[in-house]
This record gives structure tokens, C-alpha cells and sequence, in this order.
């Protein structure tokens, strides 16, 4: 079931626990290449946020089998109920962007998909469309070193 960054937050109090949730993003460029990623996020308090630094990202115009992947970093930082500031590292080409992206006025009809329009993932001309949902809440022990 898809979540909200409201629905996650409230769940994250607990110091003595390890937050996280699977976050899904597609960006779908003008030229109708489509980059996708799928990945476990940190849920972090003070402030609140969502941050992975290391996530592969595969686009529609590669071989997956013999093409180096893709390194970007996610953070998302909720900024009302309704919206949040998505920061896209693009760790293999050493840049970063960001953009807003909000819910729909009716998401509870039709989905709990944030969406908006962006810079492109490789830099090119125009925008690209930008949705993000997440899902899979976990709260479990820290790992034992």
C-alpha cells in the first residue's frame, strides 16, 4: 500500500529504532526516455527526511546487461502536507538538481504518486516528468556491529 510522507513521519519517533521505506521513481523525459529506480530510503527524523546516497538507476535507451549503470542519491524533504523538495544526485556525473513534487488534490482517488516536472536526468533540453511514491514501511533494530 502506497504511503504518504505524512503516514511515514509520525512512525519514525523511536530513537531506538532503524526507519526505512521503499521509494519508486520514474522520470519520463520528452524524447520518451525513462529512467527508473527502486530502492530501500532511510526514514529520518530532525528534520524529517527521506535519504539514500547510493542507488542504481536504469534508463529505457541501455542495454541493462552490458551498460554501466547509473549512481544517483535521493534526499526528499516534506515541505507541506501535500508537497515535498525531491534532490537528485547524479553521483555518476558529479551534478545535482532539484524540483518540487506534489501530491494530487484527490489522491485518495486517484493514488499517493507525487508528482512534477523537472531538469532532465542527462541534462538535455526541456523537462522531464518526475513521480515518486513509496511503500513497505519498516522499523527494525540498528544492525550490530
Amino acid at each position: 500500500m502506497a504511503l504518504t510522507l505524512q503516514e511515514i513521519f509520525p512512525q519514525t519517533g523511536d530513537p531506538n529504532f532503524v526507519y526505512s521505506v521503499v521509494a519508486t521513481l520514474v522520470i519520463t523525459q520528452e524524447d520518451g526516455r525513462t529512467g527508473f529506480l527502486q530502492s530501500r530510503i532511510a526514514a529520518l527524523a530532525n528534520p524529517n527526511r527521506l535519504q539514500n546516497g547510493q542507488m542504481d538507476i536504469m534508463f529505457s535507451d541501455r542495454d541493462l546487461f552490458r551498460g554501466q549503470r547509473d549512481n544517483v542519491g535521493l534526499t526528499v524533504q516534506p515541505l507541506d502536507v501535500s508537497t515535498c523538495q525531491l534532490e537528485v544526485l547524479l553521483n555518476t556525473w558529479n551534478s545535482r538538481y532539484s524540483l518540487n513534487l506534489s501530491l494530487p488534490t484527490d489522491f485518495s482517488v486517484v493514488g499517493k504518486l507525487y508528482q512534477g516536472y523537472g531538469n532532465l536526468i542527462g541534462g538535455g533540453t526541456g523537462r522531464g516528468l518526475h513521480c515518486l511514491s513509496f511503500d513497505q514501511f519498516v522499523r527494525e533494530p540498528p544492525p550490530i556491529n
